[in-house]
């Protein structure tokens, strides 16, 4: 790009501005680290970093006996089988493991344990687990979701079913493993919580159900720790909030839609605490479709978070939302990396997003772990603003970035191979610049400024 400013009389001089094309997006590192191959697993739940810097994991199916897996991969992608189900101490693992105070791993197993209607288990770093609890149809049943770990030192979950009505159950499990069946979900106030609880900052905890409520679509209720349960919002469509819900900084909730909005793909809405229901996002196929894992916040304000279907391969997406709902498509899974991701995204330690597809990779298409990092777009390449000659000197002026490093050079004759530094490694303290060039009165000169990148 050239911009040629003719100068006062008796002098002639010329802008030429240099840069390297880029885009303007946030562009991202993406990095496969495993894949299932059956035996160790199959079709993986989410993700949760041990104390030790290992992650840690269950897969609904795969193991020696079909059942499922608990697993630990290493940072660098090893990926070793800990346990294997075996129905007595529960199937078919569902939701993220949580890790405990004394340094033990608990979860809950959708199906299994002494009447098969699911179980909650203890598992130690060695791979020893222990079945802690079984359900049995009054206190709940089918546990889908992993279980919360409050400031009290209790762990606090939903079941799908079961309880009084069959329509779900909450829970307590206490520091000396006793169950407390706190509620039962009866259709009216809600009902089948699929994804769990998250702890708000006034110190009740949130969730959404995918039945029941005034127009018998779910809703998002409030529940206080020893049961009482509030309702904020009764969805008026169909929309399965899969995900379950997260609280931003904001203190603002926000959850992904698997369905409804524009083509039925799937939304992201907010809900205040006051239970305002505000739609941020509309998911159309191209930038994804049926987001079911939970949203994750980053560092930098916005939220991550994947899609079953859409993109390029129509297996699924990564994508960042801000608040202001400009969503970003990051990536689009195709079968070899990894395919209809459905668990939430979390941080590692170092920085890097971690996350889990249910099929796809390159071992018999079982699943895959894999991590990104966010890019941060370049700055706007410099932009000559003004020319002017004033007594001996050239003085012009160019746009900037405060805090970017920038060069200026020249050179009086566009066939000249080598440029002359002007002015080197130039750190901008403002948006505009301005530099003086002292010349001969009939010099002729071509300028340009370098935006020096890292």
């Amino acid at each position: 790009m050239r911009f040629f400013i003719t100068a006062p009389r008796r002098f002639i001089g010329a802008l030429l501005l240099s840069f390297t094309a880029f885009p303007l997006l946030a562009g991202v590192n993406f990095i496969p680290l495993a894949s299932f191959d059956g035996i160790n697993g199959a079709n993986p739940n989410a993700l949760v970093q041990g104390t030790d810097g290992n992650f840690y994991g269950t897969s609904a199916n795969g193991g020696l006996y079909g059942k499922g897996t608990a697993f630990m991969m290493t940072t660098n992608g090893t990926l070793t089988n800990v346990v294997s189900f075996d129905g007595t101490n529960g199937a078919s693992p569902s939701g993220p493991l949580v890790q405990g105070l004394d340094g033990n791993f608990y979860g809950t197993a959708s199906m299994g344990g002494a009447s098969n209607m699911g179980a909650i288990f203890r598992l130690t770093t060695n791979g020893t687990l222990f079945n802690l609890y079984s359900f049995t149809g009054p206190d709940g049943d089918t546990p889908t979701s992993g279980m919360l770990l409050s400031g009290d030192g209790n762990f606090y979950g939903t079941t799908y079913a079961g309880g009084d009505y069959e329509q779900g159950t909450f829970f307590q499990l206490t520091s000396d493993l006793t169950i407390n069946t706190f509620y039962s979900f009866d259709g009216t106030n809600g009902g089948l919580p699929y994804n769990g609880l998250v702890s708000g900052n006034d110190g009740n905890f949130y969730g959404a159900t995918l039945g029941g409520s005034s127009n018998s679509f779910g809703n998002i209720y409030q529940m206080t720790p020893d049961g009482s349960l509030s309702n904020l919002v009764a969805f008026s469509t169909n929309v399965y909030p899969f995900a379950g819900l997260i609280q931003g900084i904001d203190s603002n909730f926000y959850c992904a839609s698997r369905f409804g909005g524009t083509g039925n793909n799937g939304t992201v809405f907010q809900v205040t605490p006051a239970g305002v229901l505000n739609t941020l996002v509309y998911f159309n196929m191209t930038n994804g479709s049926q987001p079911v894992g939970a949203l994750l916040q980053g560092t930098n304000g916005n939220f991550y978070g994947s899609t079953y279907a859409g993109g390029a391969s129509n297996q699924g997406t990564l994508f960042q939302l801000g608040t202001n709902g400009n969503l970003v498509t990051l990536y689009s899974f195709s079968r070899t990396d990894g395919a209809c991701p459905t668990a939430a995204l979390i941080l590692g330690s170092d920085g890097y997003y971690y996350g889990t597809t249910t099929i796809g990779g390159t071992n018999g298409g079982s699943g895959t772990i894999f991590r990104f990092q966010v890019t941060a777009p370049p700055p706007p390449p410099p932009v000559f603003l003004s020319i002017a000659k004033s007594g001996g000197n050239v003085n012009f002026t160019w746009s900037a970035v405060v805090g970017q490093t920038y060069q200026v050079q020249y050179k009086s004759s566009l066939i000249q191979s080598n440029w002359n530094t002007l002015v080197t490694n130039f750190t901008a303290t403002s948006s505009v610049v301005t530099n003086s060039d002292p010349i001969a009165p009939s010099t002729q000169r071509f300028y340009r400024v370098d935006l020096v990148l890292p």
